[in-house]
């Protein structure tokens, strides 16, 4: 068995000395890619929102509690200056930008989704419902593992 470890994600937990909580996180994806892959979904999404709260609260902004995680990033992108609707988006750069970001959305609506039809949180399954593998977690897990990097690496 081979131990699957989230680099990008523990290399941003260096650099947010002190949060806890996303170490706490990176642990429990790590834990559960070989024993409960349906758990990685729940906790993907999970690790994404936290690293988008933290680089709002970082940023003086009061991350509501209300926004669903696609709002959590636009919200953070917007606080990045990776990209905002407010551009020129008739300049070739912003548009190359806008779709980079869109991007991000894409799959990050991807990890939501299969949270919400396959994880073991989300919105509940039955006891016989069916799970998705191990590969399926490894994907998720290196998803947000990467959308996390980009985010809090832009940020500091």
């Amino acid at each position: 068995m081979t131990y699957f470890v989230l680099q990008a994600s523990r290399q941003i937990a260096d650099m947010a000395a002190g949060a806890i909580h996303i170490i706490a996180q990176i642990e429990a994806i790590e834990s559960a890619i070989q024993k409960s892959p349906a758990f990685v979904f729940d906790l993907s999404k999970s690790l994404i929102d936290m690293v988008c709260k933290t680089i709002l609260k970082d940023r003086g902004i009061d991350p509501q509690n209300k926004l669903d995680t696609p709002q959590l990033l636009k919200e953070t992108l917007k606080v990045l200056s990776l990209h905002h609707d407010e551009l020129d988006q008739t300049e070739k750069t912003y548009d190359s930008l806008k779709r980079i970001a869109n991007g991000l959305h894409t799959a990050i609506s991807g990890v939501c989704e299969l949270r919400n039809m396959h994880g073991m949180i989300g919105h509940g399954q039955d006891g016989y419902a069916l799970t998705l593998e191990s590969i399926h977690a490894h994907f998720v897990a290196s998803a947000a593992d990467t959308i996390v990097h980009i985010l809090y690496r832009s940020h500091k």
